[in-house]
């Protein structure tokens, strides 16, 4: 195979279900769970390990949102409105810091897409933006923590 269009992977699959099997508050070795898993956190996530050779070989990689997947609500309460959440991934060494209009500074995250999760039964999860989408980052720790933060950008009534 021509190296020149061959590039190494390595994949890393973040479930919620690892650190609870309820959406509920957790603390736990494998992760923290809050905000009804709105905010997650993976703990000691061994990226020499994950990253094999490559670990060796490169000082930056690339990480890629290929898809996000949600367990179909069994809550009879919900309704037919849909909520776009932003995705931010924080845990390693980002290149390219973003700016927070809230907090009035750089942060060390990537937002990694937009999701939108539709409450009825009936519908599913999108992801918009470009897909996968990827953040760019530098070997730093070996073992780090990973944090995804899902936070509300709209909420929208599809009736």
């Amino acid at each position: 195979m021509d190296d020149k269009y061959f590039s190494q992977t390595a994949n890393l699959v973040l479930r919620t279900f690892d650190i609870n099997t309820v959406l509920a508050d957790a603390d736990n070795s494998i992760g923290t769970m809050s905000g009804n898993g709105a905010y997650l956190t993976w703990k000691n996530i061994n990226l020499r390990y994950l990253l094999g050779d490559m670990w060796d070989k490169y000082e930056y990689f690339n990480i890629e949102l290929l898809n996000v997947g949600r367990v179909a609500p069994t809550n009879g309460g919900l309704n037919d409105d849909s909520i776009s959440m932003s995705i931010w991934l924080s845990g390693l060494s980002f290149l390219d810091e973003c700016y927070s209009v809230p907090r009035k500074l750089k942060t060390n995250e990537a937002c990694m897409g937009l999701i939108q999760l539709n409450t009825n039964q009936n519908t599913g999860t999108s992801l918009f933006g470009k897909t996968p989408s990827t953040a760019p980052f530098r070997k730093d720790k070996e073992i780090t923590d990973i944090t995804i933060n899902l936070t509300i950008s709209a909420k929208v009534n599809i009736h």
